[in-house]
């Protein structure tokens, strides 16, 4: 939460590390999160990256997204990919704080980002 102070905003369900077996060293922090705001209802699982070498298999996806925002003074990039299994709007969303990369997977019932961003950036 010290590394990312925006999380103290968001209802944090379960939060986890992804470390490297052959030295324990830290990859990601993954934190499932939720947030409920006047306009909607959001569903996040945020991976909080620690070691910039580490090849996860979502990673050309995040690095090639279509959309980007001016947001809180930081660019955000973003790509819409239409509904899931439970009718939810589905993005991926990456971003940078504090020197880290933020990549977001986030599902919400309307089919937008502002009340997000305000309360996290």
């Amino acid at each position: 939460m010290s590394a990312s102070p925006f999380l103290s905003q968001l209802t944090v369900q379960n939060v986890n590390e992804l470390r490297l077996l052959r030295d324990d060293s830290l990859v990601f922090i993954i934190a499932d999160a939720e947030l409920l705001t006047d306009d909607n209802f959001y569903q996040i699982k945020l991976q909080i990256e620690y070691n910039k070498n580490y090849l996860f298999p979502s990673r050309d996806i995040y690095e090639n997204l279509a959309e980007s925002m001016f947001y809180g003074g930081q660019t955000i990039h973003y790509q819409y990919f239409g509904l899931d299994t439970n009718e939810m709007h589905l993005y991926l969303l990456s971003s940078e704080t504090n020197g880290r990369r933020l990549f977001w997977e986030v599902r919400c019932f309307e089919d937008e980002l502002d009340s997000l961003m305000q309360v996290t950036f």
